[in-house]
């Protein structure tokens, strides 16, 4: 039987420290199955949740979520509902649009890329050079306008690195459950 994963929120890795790795359980990759009544409306919402609820009876969804070992070190989470039905799932994904991973992927990547384009600019620009404002105030101001938007840039390529992870281990999930 077919099955098609839908990711929610966001993914996360975290490090597995070197005292667990002996563990045999650090090294497994899992599928917790979770409690679609209760735990999906902190997910996706009381709307999306009352129409996901609502097609319970007649369509298989389940909410699970996985834990993929990744050498050297890492966990990777990712939360997913899982259709049994094609047609459930895309359904699914037009009365929620903001669920597609493809979208979300490009819209990430174009956010990241106009913000690098913009702060590339700015900085062939000189906005950035601390050297011609002569106010501490401004100077300061400038440099965390500066430490901003790189940050924000490294939380795009992040998430849009997180996403893409994801995506591959959909496909591997997909085959086995």
């Amino acid at each position: 039987m077919a099955s098609y994963l839908i990711l929610l929120g966001n993914p996360r890795d975290l490090h597995i420290p070197y005292f667990a790795m002996p563990v045999p359980a650090s090294l497994e990759n899992t599928v917790l199955r979770g409690n679609i009544k209760a735990d999906l409306v902190k997910l996706v919402g009381r709307r999306c949740a009352a129409w996901i609820k609502a097609r319970l009876d007649r369509d298989v969804i389940e909410l699970i979520q996985t834990r993929d070992y990744i050498p050297h070190q890492t966990a990777f989470y990712s939360k997913w509902l899982l259709f049994r039905d094609e047609a459930a799932a895309a359904a699914f994904l037009d009365a929620w649009p903001r669920y597609r991973l493809d979208e979300r992927l490009g819209k990430i990547d174009e956010e990241r890329n106009a913000l690098a384009t913009k702060l590339q600019q700015r900085l062939k620009r000189g906005d950035f050079d601390l050297g011609r404002i002569g106010e501490d105030r401004q100077r300061e101001n400038l440099a965390h306008r500066y430490v901003e938007t790189a940050e924000t840039l490294r939380d795009l390529s992040s998430q849009l690195r997180l996403l893409e992870m994801a995506k591959g281990l959909a496909h591997k999930w997909q085959a086995t459950l």
